[in-house]
C-alpha cells in the first residue's frame, strides 16, 4: 500500500511541477503580436536610424589615378617579378614570373575580362618594351617599360648569425706554451 501512495504522490508531483513549467512557459510567451504594434510618427528633423539612405556618389579626385582597365593591367604587370632571360635564334626571350615573353608576340590576358590586347614591342639588356594594340593604327600606341634587373638580391634577411660574422682576435696569454718553430736538432 505504500507504493500504491508513493507512486500516487509522485504523480501529483510530477503534475505539480509540469503546470508550473508549463504557467512560466505560457507568460514568457506572452508578448507583443505584430498586428499589435502601433507606428511612431518620426517628424523630419529627427533621425531615423532604420532609413534607407541615399548612397552619396564617389568623386574621383584629380590627384588620384581612376580605376581603369589600363590602370589595372599597368600595376599588375609592374608586380611581376624578371626571373630569367635567355638568348636564342630568334633574339631574347625574357620569363616574368610565369609568362614567356618574346618581341613580335601577343601578351596573354593578365587580368580577368581584359579586352585590351598587348604585345611585347622589344626587349633590350635593360627592360622590356611593351605597347597596347590600338584600334586605330595611326595612334600613337600607349607604351610599358618594364625594369629588367637580374642582379641577386636578399629578399629577405632572417635572425640568427650575422652576415659578416666578428673575426676571432689572438688572445694573450703568458701561461701558454709557445709551440716550437723549429725540429729539435737532436732526431
Amino acid at each position: 500500500m505504500t507504493t500504491f501512495r508513493s507512486t500516487r504522490l509522485l504523480i501529483l508531483l510530477g503534475m505539480a511541477v509540469f503546470g508550473a513549467a508549463a504557467a512560466a512557459h505560457a507568460q514568457r510567451s506572452v508578448g507583443l503580436l505584430p498586428g499589435d504594434k502601433q507606428p511612431v510618427p518620426i517628424r523630419p528633423e529627427e533621425r531615423n536610424p532604420f532609413a534607407k539612405r541615399e548612397q552619396k556618389p564617389e568623386i574621383v579626385q584629380d590627384e588620384q589615378e581612376a580605376e581603369t582597365e589600363e590602370n589595372r593591367i599597368r600595376n599588375v604587370l609592374m608586380q611581376l617579378r624578371v626571373v630569367g632571360r635567355t638568348r636564342g635564334s630568334e633574339g631574347r626571350k625574357i620569363l616574368l614570373d610565369d609568362l614567356i615573353l618574346e618581341a613580335g608576340k601577343i601578351l596573354p590576358p593578365v587580368i580577368a575580362g581584359q579586352t585590351e590586347r598587348l604585345k611585347v614591342e622589344a626587349i633590350y639588356e635593360s627592360a622590356i618594351e611593351i605597347v597596347w594594340i590600338e584600334a586605330d593604327p595611326a595612334a600613337e600606341p600607349r607604351r610599358l617599360f618594364i625594369p629588367v634587373n637580374l642582379q641577386p638580391g636578399v629578399s629577405r634577411a632572417l635572425g640568427g648569425r650575422s652576415v659578416n660574422p666578428p673575426v676571432p682576435q689572438p688572445s694573450v696569454t703568458t701561461d701558454a706554451p709557445v709551440p716550437p718553430t723549429e725540429a729539435p736538432a737532436d732526431l
